[in-house]
This record gives C-alpha cells, sequence and structure tokens, in this order.
C-alpha cells in the first residue's frame, strides 16, 4: 500500500512544475521512471531473474507516461519454460496492488512472432518495446519478429487504413466540441503513427530522430515538437483534472486544464475559448504534417520507375496524376502560382492531388503572399476561376485552409481559424463551419442532395452567379472575434474584396448584403409570426428583388446545415420554405401591393375552405361564426379544412385529431375550455417524450379552445412513427380536460451532462407586435424537460392567455417567443404585470434547471 500512496503522492510535484511550465514530455518521462522503479522493486521482491526478461511495451516503452496512463508490460520466456508459475502469479497480481492499469502479456520469442503477425497494433506496441531487465538482444529480436511479419509496405497500409478507420469513427473532423486529445484527428495518436511508421521505414522513431536524418526541415521539427508537447500538456493536465485516465477533453474539464496551462481571460468562457482556439491550431498542425509527410512516404514505397508526366507548363506538371512544380524556385521567382497552383488542380479532373515535396514548398513559400501577391491581376484570376468551378471547391478550400494559403489570401480568415463558440449550438469552429458551409453550397449547385434539399437545389441551380454565393458564404461569419455585430462588421470587408477582385458594384454590393442579413431570414422564419401576411411583406420589403430571394434562401440553409447537423429537421425546412414561397408571391406581385388586411385574409381563406368542401353555405357559415379572427389568421386552409370536416358535425367532445407530415406530427385539440388547460396539453406532451417546436392557441367564442401544436419525437426530431403511440398521447390529450391538474412535472431528474454545464440564468425581453395587438416575450434559457409547460403554467398564475408558441431549441439553449395577450385579448402593456412576469419565469425556470 505504500508504494501505492508514493506513485500517487509523486503526481502533485509533477503537476506543479507542469504549471511552472516544465515540458510535457519530460514530466511524462518522469513518471515512466516512477512507475519502472516501482515495477522493478516488485519483479525483485517475487524472485524472478533470467531466463525471465521483462520488457516495457507501448507508451510506457517510448517513456510517454502521463498521470493515469495505462502501463503495458511483456515478460518474455524462454523457449523452453522452467517452473516460476508462482512467482509470475505473484508478480502480477502486486502490479494490481500498485494502483496502475497494467496490461501484461507472457510468451516466447515465437509466440510474439505470432501475435504481431495477427494484429496490427500488437506488433506496433512491440516496436516500441523498451528492456528493462533481461538480455538486450532480445529488442531487436521482437522487433526483427515484428519487421518479418510486417514489411514496410504492408506495415504502412494497416497503419494509414487504421488510422483513416479512427478519423471516420470521429467524423473526420479536428473540431469536436470535447475532442479526444489522444484518437481524434490531428491528436497524440496521429503523431504516434507518424513515428511508428517512419521507424518501421528506418527513418527515425522519434522527432529528434527525423530532424537529425533529414526527413524533417528545422521548421516542421520545430512545429511538430511545439505541437506534441502542447498536446502532451493537455493530457497530463487533463488526467490531474478528471483523476482517472481520461482523453475526451470534456466541458467540465477545459477550464481546469486551460488555467493549469495558463491561460487567461476576463471570464472562464473567454479562458477556454482561447485554449481551445490554440488546441484546434495544434490538432490541425498535426493533421497538416501527418497528411503531408505519411504521403511522402507513400510516394516513395509506391513510385513508379516509369513515370507518367505530363508537362502543362515551364512551372507545372502532372507526375502519375499528381500535380507538381517543375523546380524547387518556381514560387520564389513567380509568386502568383502559388494560387495557379490551386486553380489548376480546380480545372483539371484527372489530377488527383499535390504531390507532398510541392506541398511542403507551399508550405514554405506562404509568406510570399502579400499585399503586392494580393494585388496581382492574375492571383486575382485565378482565384476567381477557383470559385467559378464549384465541382471540387471543397477539397481545394479544404488544402488552401491546412497549408496556410487562404488564412494568407484573406487575412480575416486567418484571425477565425481555431475560434469557436463555447456552446453547443456552433459545434464547429468558424474557419471549419465557413467550409462545411460552402460545401453545402457546392452540394446544391452539382445536385447530389437534391433528395435531401430539393426545393433549394433547384434555386442554387438557377443562381445567376454562383461565385457570389460562395464569396458570402465565405464571409458571412468572418467579423466574428472583434466585438460588436459580426454581420455589419463583415459586409464592408466582403465588398471591398469583391471590388478588388474586379466584380462589378453591382454584384460587390449584392455580396456584402447576403453577409450584412445572412440570419435574417431565419430569425424571422423562427422568430416571427410569418402566418401574418405583413411580416410577410415587410420581409419582403427587406429583400427587394427574387435573385435577392434566391440567394438569401440558399445561404440561410447552407449555414443552419453547417451550423450543426442536428439543427436541420423537417420543421425548420418547413418554416424555411413556407417563407420563401410567401416572400415569393408577394414580389412577383410587386411591392406596391399593399399586405392583405385580416378581414381580406379570413373571406379568402373561408371562400378557399368552402371551394373544398361539400357544405351548405348557410350550415358553414353558422360554424365559422363563432371561432374568431386569431383561428383564421393562425391556420392555412389545408389545417381548416382538415379541422371542419372532424367538427362540422358535431362530434363529441373533447376531440383530438392527430396527422403526421413532412414537417413532424400535428396534433389538433378541442374541447371545452379550462383553467390551465394549455399547460396540461404541454404536459402531456413533454411527458411522451415530444418536443413542441410550434403551438398555436385559441378560444372560441362559444367556449372551446381548438389548439394546435406541431410535435417531433425528442429523440430524433421526426413524427411520431409509432400508432400506439400515437394513440396513448391521444387518450392522455382527452383526460386531461377532466382534470388538468393531472400529470404534474416531475422536480427531479437530472439533465443531461453536458447541458448541465451550460447553465446560464434565463433571459427575458418583451416587445410589441403592433400588427395584432399583442405582446411578444423572448425567452432565451437553457433547455430542460417540461420548460414549456411551466411558462404556461406561470402564464396561468397571472391570468395571461398564450396565443402563438415559436419554439427553437440551439443546441443546449432554446429561444423561444411567445405572442402573449391580457384577458381583454390585448397587448400585455402594464409595466408591473411585465416586471412580475418575468420575475416569476425566472425563479420557475432557474430553480429547476
Amino acid at each position: 500500500m505504500s508504494r501505492r500512496n508514493d506513485l500517487k503522492a509523486a503526481l502533485l510535484p509533477l503537476y506543479e512544475q507542469l504549471k511552472k511550465g516544465v515540458p510535457a514530455l519530460d514530466l511524462a518521462a518522469e513518471r515512466a521512471a516512477q512507475v519502472e522503479s516501482a515495477i522493478l522493486e516488485l519483479w525483485q521482491q517475487a524472485g524472478l531473474g533470467a531466463p525471465y526478461q521483462l520488457l516495457a511495451v507501448g507508451g510506457f516503452g517510448r517513456q510517454e507516461v502521463y498521470p493515469y496512463s495505462d502501463i503495458d508490460l511483456l515478460v518474455l520466456l524462454p523457449d523452453q519454460t522452467g517452473n516460476a508459475d508462482a512467482e509470475l502469479t505473484q508478480f502480477v497480481q502486486s502490479l494490481w496492488d500498485l494502483g496502475l492499469e497494467v496490461g501484461q502479456s507472457v510468451r516466447t520469442l515465437a509466440q510474439c512472432g505470432d501475435e504481431a503477425a495477427k494484429d496490427i497494433s500488437t506488433a506496433t506496441a512491440m516496436l516500441e518495446c523498451r528492456l528493462l531487465v533481461g538480455d538486450p538482444a532480445s529488442v531487436d529480436a521482437i522487433r526483427n519478429q515484428v519487421r518479418d511479419a510486417w514489411p514496410e509496405r504492408d506495415f504502412f497500409e494497416a497503419k494509414r487504413d487504421e488510422q483513416s478507420q479512427r478519423h471516420s469513427r470521429r467524423g473526420d473532423s479536428e473540431y469536436s466540441l470535447e475532442p479526444n486529445i489522444k484518437a481524434s484527428p490531428g491528436g497524440l495518436r496521429d503523431l504516434h503513427t507518424l513515428i511508428w511508421i517512419t521507424g518501421r521505414m528506418g527513418l527515425g522513431s522519434t522527432l529528434d530522430e527525423l530532424f537529425n536524418r533529414g526527413f524533417l526541415r528545422e521548421r516542421e521539427y520545430s512545429l511538430l515538437l511545439e505541437a506534441h508537447e502542447f498536446l502532451a500538456a493537455t493530457r497530463f493536465a487533463l488526467h490531474i483534472s478528471a483523476g482517472r485516465a481520461q482523453n475526451r477533453l470534456q466541458f467540465e474539464h477545459q477550464a481546469p486544464v486551460a488555467d493549469s496551462l495558463g491561460f487567461t481571460g476576463e471570464h472562464p468562457k473567454q479562458q477556454v475559448e482561447a485554449f481551445m482556439q490554440r488546441y484546434y491550431l495544434m490538432v490541425m498542425r498535426v493533421n497538416e504534417f501527418n497528411e503531408v509527410l505519411l504521403q511522402q512516404i507513400a510516394e516513395s514505397l509506391y513510385r513508379s520507375e516509369t513515370p507518367e508526366i505530363i508537362e502543362i507548363s515551364s512551372r507545372f506538371q502532372i507526375r502519375d496524376n499528381l500535380l507538381e512544380v517543375t523546380h524547387e524556385r518556381v514560387f520564389e521567382q513567380q509568386p502568383q502560382a502559388l494560387m495557379e497552383l490551386f486553380a489548376l488542380l480546380a480545372d483539371n479532373p484527372a489530377i488527383i492531388g499535390i504531390s507532398a515535396e510541392t506541398t511542403r514548398l507551399v508550405y514554405r513559400s506562404r509568406h510570399l503572399i502579400d499585399d503586392a501577391f494580393r494585388s496581382d491581376l492574375r492571383v486575382i484570376s485565378h482565384f476567381m476561376e477557383i470559385l467559378r468551378r464549384p465541382q471540387r471547391l471543397t477539397d481545394i478550400l479544404r488544402r488552401m485552409r491546412l497549408y496556410g494559403v487562404l488564412s494568407n489570401y484573406i487575412p480575416t480568415f486567418g484571425n477565425v481559424m481555431g475560434l469557436m463558440q463555447h456552446d453547443l449550438f456552433h459545434i464547429f469552429t468558424v474557419d471549419a463551419h465557413t467550409i462545411q458551409l460552402v460545401n453545402h453550397l457546392t452540394s446544391f449547385w452539382t445536385g447530389e442532395v437534391a433528395d435531401q434539399y430539393p426545393i433549394v437545389t433547384d434555386v442554387v441551380q438557377r443562381v445567376p452567379k454562383i461565385e457570389l454565393l460562395i464569396l458570402a458564404g465565405l464571409f458571412h461569419d468572418l467579423g466574428k472575434g472583434r466585438g460588436g455585430d459580426h454581420s455589419e462588421i463583415g459586409a464592408p470587408e466582403a465588398e471591398a474584396f469583391c471590388l478588388r477582385h474586379w466584380l462589378s458594384a453591382y454584384d460587390a454590393r449584392l455580396v456584402a448584403w447576403m453577409v450584412r442579413h445572412h440570419l435574417l431570414m431565419s430569425t424571422t422564419a423562427q422568430r416571427m409570426d410569418i402566418s401574418d401576411p405583413v411580416v410577410i411583406h415587410e420581409f419582403a420589403e427587406q429583400v427587394g428583388t427574387l435573385d435577392r430571394l434566391d440567394y438569401l434562401f440558399a445561404l440561410t440553409v447552407a449555414d443552419i446545415s453547417a451550423t450543426n447537423p442536428e439543427l436541420w429537421n423537417a420543421w425548420r425546412a418547413s418554416l424555411l420554405r413556407q417563407l420563401y414561397r410567401a416572400t415569393q408571391g408577394v414580389l412577383r406581385r410587386g411591392l406596391d401591393h399593399a399586405a392583405p388586411s385580416i378581414g381580406d385574409l379570413i373571406s379568402d381563406t373561408r371562400a378557399s375552405v368552402a371551394a373544398r368542401l361539400e357544405i351548405g353555405d348557410d350550415r358553414l357559415a353558422a360554424y365559422f361564426e363563432p371561432l374568431g379572427v386569431s383561428y383564421f389568421a393562425q391556420h392555412s386552409v389545408d389545417e381548416i379544412e382538415w379541422h371542419t370536416r372532424a367538427l362540422i358535425d358535431q362530434p363529441e367532445l373533447p376531440l383530438v385529431l392527430t396527422r403526421n407530415l413532412a414537417a413532424g406530427t400535428q396534433v389538433f385539440v378541442c374541447g371545452p375550455d379550462r383553467n390551465k388547460l394549455f399547460a396540461a396539453f404541454c404536459r402531456v406532451l413533454d411527458q411522451g417524450a415530444l418536443t413542441v417546436v410550434d403551438a398555436r392557441v385559441c378560444t372560441t367564442q362559444d367556449g372551446r379552445v381548438m389548439d394546435s401544436f406541431m410535435v417531433m419525437d425528442a429523440n430524433d426530431m421526426t413524427a411520431i412513427a409509432e400508432p400506439e403511440r400515437v394513440e396513448r398521447v391521444c387518450q392522455q390529450l382527452r383526460a386531461a380536460f377532466a382534470d388538468p391538474s393531472a400529470n404534474q412535472l416531475c422536480n427531479g431528474g437530472l439533465t443531461p451532462r453536458i447541458k448541465r454545464y451550460f447553465s446560464d440564468p434565463t433571459h427575458i425581453k418583451f416587445y410589441p407586435d403592433s400588427h395584432r395587438n399583442r405582446t411578444v416575450m423572448e425567452l432565451v434559457s437553457p433547455d430542460r424537460p417540461g420548460l414549456l409547460a411551466r411558462v404556461a403554467g406561470v402564464l396561468d398564475e397571472l391570468n395571461l392567455d398564450l396565443v402563438l408558441a415559436k419554439i427553437a431549441t440551439l443546441g443546449e439553449r432554446v429561444e423561444d417567443h411567445f405572442y402573449i395577450v391580457n384577458e381583454q385579448r390585448t397587448a400585455v402593456e402594464d409595466p408591473a404585470v411585465l416586471a412580475a412576469l418575468k420575475t416569476r419565469l425566472q425563479q420557475e425556470l432557474d430553480e429547476h434547471a
């Protein structure tokens, strides 16, 4: 037990050294020495010696041990084993008594070869074996077994495939919000993979060896060493923060790790964002070097003795489908060739990539991208050529970003490299999100996602100039991180860039307009009452033309889809489609035609419903009479027809209707009005694991409620698939009329770990909806079970009525808009009532966070 305590106590001084800036790789080596000393003592106490040998393998073998790392050991047996089973058993048992996670294997040399041949991971661990006790020749003997089992090409292909599969499991992105610092793309494992492969190739088994033997140039070596040290320090601090072997950088550990590594900020979020930006830049660096150096190895392994070389110009040629420079001074002599390189890649589908040596030359030539380079007409022409060829644009922009060309050519892009926002809504850094957005735009243009995005695909394929849309996508978020409204900051910069690239003043203004208003359509669709013709007319006035509407619609869909894949669902698609179609109609009629009045809207709606139903005019008029203005204003002709067919024959109430639409499951409830009924409906839906995305509340003049909900399965945000589940919800909704106080929300139950971490207080604002004499309440709060029901309960308590609810869940928070009225069915204007409502909601929601 004392050894266990000694090893545990030894961590604190190491941690203190880490906080003082001592290199983490040195501390990891020191930790390996501490563990080794304890293990050797146990080996001796167990009475083990020749002919048995003890070796460290894996991370312990390369002397890179973090506070709670696994310790891997190999006991090497002679071909003819003696009788030491009892001693080996005692030794293995004593290892566990140290409190270490120990993985041990007991094998003969021949068995080492057999096991290595079966599994590339086992073979890799053996390549890093280090002798602790025994004959030094054993190390070479084991490594030779691995080399025999895995020839250079086989080993390279196996490790490359292993890395590719690992990246695929983690979404092929360095930019996870909670990255695995060991296994995610650009993490420590990618560095190790590079070193394992170069070690097997005989090029060097450490970064120092790779530099000393000429495989790495001096700057490459220093940059990789800096990245390795940063990732090692992060992993060391993470183990200490978690108190266990933790490699996933979860939200609750990011602030402690940032603090341990000396990051500061005016508040914790700033501190974390600065640390994570540094992390993302480091893993991107590892990713870029891993890519180019593995490609260089591949080229050497698979080089043809008679390569096919196609000359393009005095600057470039294609060798075996890879683009390369003709000599190493090309960029130095003609800097514009740096952009020409990517234009050639865009223009020639036969080129599958850029050679490793040319890629490294691009890295070393980035300093040539200066103001003179940016003003060169040849460079400008090449860049615009790239944007006008969307087929390979995403791959080219990713390369330009990875190689540092994009951030040098557009300096404001460099400002957002690795910039994250500390929330669950933006799951990518700004630069990664921007490339994702462009990828969506090009996918719309090529038609490859037409099944998923049919309308926007059609729109993008008919826009006059695809390059304007792509430029807006590139610039839409580049104003972030500088304080103020990023849209207003980015718009003039986008316009200036366009004018420098010889676009017409009209086109430059259009791009700037898209950047300035890139959030307009999504906020209108998700926050405003888009069933109101006045709202649609005002939005159409802001847009102005059909071309602008097409461009903005495409940019909006791409932006939402690229922000967070979970945000784009059938409901958001239906909202944007509805807004797009309605605005299209207004613009085609002309903005000089005023929005129809509520009276005209109701008359047109009633006439359209009547035309669909074979019901006498007098009977239909009698049915419509008590329904009131809000009912007709808030429902479409299709919805009213659906309701009317069920209600015209005066069925027994309460009535509950459901139907599945592309946007989700629509629920309609009609019955005698009672206090607290809407809150009861919300509780039923919440307890049925349904997310309400839209709610419309109507009370008729004859004392009935006619409430409509659009709901989605909370797990996958789709319509309810199981008929029995639908029937169960319907039964509970009918039962709510008899006893609205039933099915009370439970205060227990924990919100998910991640959402619990983002526990900001509730913010509430009020503003008038003058068109309909209502008050809009904007509520921003951490998402939690039962939120809508709690809001409804507070409104009931204060004798306020909800008319319309627009629900938007954005990652860990909701941004909901509630249209409310007082008992006289008019806007809530009394400051005392609004203050009481705000206070009660904050109490109710924040106490149950």
